[in-house]
């Protein structure tokens, strides 16, 4: 097997990673632990979890900052006989809660520098919490699908899908397309052209091929989550029906599989949503303007614009759009973001890389292994298209780069008549084929390894993407 393969890295459970998981925790989860979070403290038994069955507690406003050093004081107490993952949701919703207050505080108050320095404090605190909540592991919901991979992307999507409702567009593939395309990226790229509120989830899977992506596609994803157009980002690995499907494989041998051959599709529990409609955390009027609407952040190295939401802007669009009447609460996921997306931040170096690293050339590559465009694998692709068209989905494939230090010529002549194979089949049977394969070749920086793009290269595919005249981008609900 080639030395090409994607590494979970241990830069995931970073503080910064951490803080940017705060979107699943504060989405998929602030519903349900809002109803704790309403009920009196002093009513809490030895767990920090409350007793659904207590009523509701009226709406209070006070001042913002006491309010906030409150809310830390608890969420201090609360953490220190923290056991449960539930337990330590609700550590984070109090740290949420006291960032959220300390923000409030007035422009004009006196407490105001002092409650600043306390934003990055508690933030610190709430990446912690992210963390140890993430290491609780809550047994699946469902039955498991052996891939650890696979059962936290799942877990994700539902947990997403509970929150947000079905994706406007999905992005599916391998590898390749869960740190390859970034559905942040693309959402602001698609919103300055008029396209504001599209939701975009990246459902990759660590060595998918088109049977697997297949199974996600007609499987499990239910009838009444079907997006609006669908985005499989990859290349020729996924379409060789000469090499062994292992993924595939242990997929269809899993319980998971067997349940959802059954007619099972994996559910998260549905819980009701106990909150009172009319309560925010804070007061709407009186959050803070000092931070701005949206934070942008320049990459000297690779000079691509970033959108990121700053922490304040995360905190507001969970708190005071409408939410949905039910919600489930999902674990949390160490390493993936809320939508699906892995950012790599390594940068491709050939000089260091080869030290650590054989160069393997493209003659013993076993993902060109018995080079076969003409199986199980391509029947799979035609059960993927009658699926998009059988339900109106504008189906784009895009051939993902790769490096020119991995394009070597053995898999350079296997690409192109792949990326030849690929065209006929996308005018023949009505999809779109973008071919992205030696975009940027010599973009070392936008690479993690020689065939798999690290977040910078995964922006630029997106910006790609959003500006290509073959793609039809949904429109926005008005």
């Amino acid at each position: 097997m080639p030395q090409y393969r994607l590494f979970r890295q241990t830069a995931s459970l970073k503080i910064g990673a951490a803080i940017a998981t705060i979107i699943l925790a504060v989405t998929a989860g602030l519903t349900q632990i809002l109803a704790i979070a309403q009920k009196p403290e002093a009513k809490r038994s030895s767990s920090p979890t409350a007793d659904a069955s207590e009523s509701i507690a009226p709406c209070s406003f006070g001042d913002n900052f006491e309010q906030a050093r409150q809310k830390a004081f608890l969420a201090e107490n609360l953490a220190r006989s923290a056991q449960t993952a539930q337990d330590w949701n609700l550590v984070i919703l109090r740290w949420i809660q006291a960032i959220e207050g300390m923000q409030a505080v007035s422009l004009s108050s006196p407490k105001r520098a002092f409650a600043e320095q306390k934003v990055s404090e508690y933030q610190h605190n709430l990446a912690i919490a992210q963390l140890k909540a993430a290491r609780v592991r809550q047994q699946l919901p469902f039955e498991s699908f052996n891939s650890q991979f696979f059962d936290e992307q799942l877990l994700l999507y539902l947990s997403y899908t509970a929150a947000m409702g079905a994706p406007d567009i999905l992005i599916v593939g391998s590898s390749r397309a869960v740190q390859g395309v970034d559905p942040h990226q693309l959402e602001y790229d698609l919103a300055t052209q008029g396209r504001e509120g599209l939701k975009i989830f990246n459902f990759g899977i660590n060595g998918a091929t088109t049977q697997v992506v297949d199974a996600i596609l007609r499987q499990i994803v239910p009838e009444d989550r079907q997006p609006k157009l669908i985005i499989w980002a990859d290349g020729l690995r996924s379409f060789n029906s000469g090499r062994k499907d292992l993924t595939y494989q242990g997929l269809v041998a899993s319980r998971g599989y067997q349940a959802l051959s059954a007619g099972i599709r994996p559910q998260l529990a549905i819980e009701p949503d106990l909150t009172n409609p009319e309560c925010d955390l804070i007061p709407f009027n009186s959050i803070s303007r000092s931070s701005p609407n949206r934070s942008y952040s320049r990459q000297k190295s690779s000079q691509q614009l970033i959108f990121s939401p700053s922490l304040h802007e995360t905190i507001l669009s969970a708190t005071f759009l409408p939410k949905p009447s039910k919600i489930a609460l999902a674990a949390e996921i160490i390493g993936t973001n809320a939508n699906g997306f892995l950012p790599i931040e390594t940068r491709f170096d050939p000089a260091t890389y080869y030290q650590e690293n054989s160069r393997v050339p493209g003659n013993y590559d076993a993902d060109y292994l018995n080079f076969n465009l003409n199986g199980e694998q391509t029947a799979a692709l035609n059960r993927i298209v009658a699926h998009s068209k059988k339900h109106n989905i504008p189906l784009v494939f895009v051939n993902i780069p790769l490096s020119n230090e991995y394009l070597d010529e053995i898999r350079l002549a296997y690409e192109e008549e792949f990326s030849q194979w690929m065209q006929q089949q996308a005018d023949t049977q009505g999809f779109t084929f973008i071919d992205l394969l030696s975009k940027w070749g010599d973009e070392n920086s936008y690479f993690q390894d020689p065939s798999h793009l690290n977040r910078y290269g995964a922006i630029a595919v997106a910006r790609e993407l959003a500006t290509h005249p073959e793609i039809q981008f949904p429109i926005t609900n008005p």
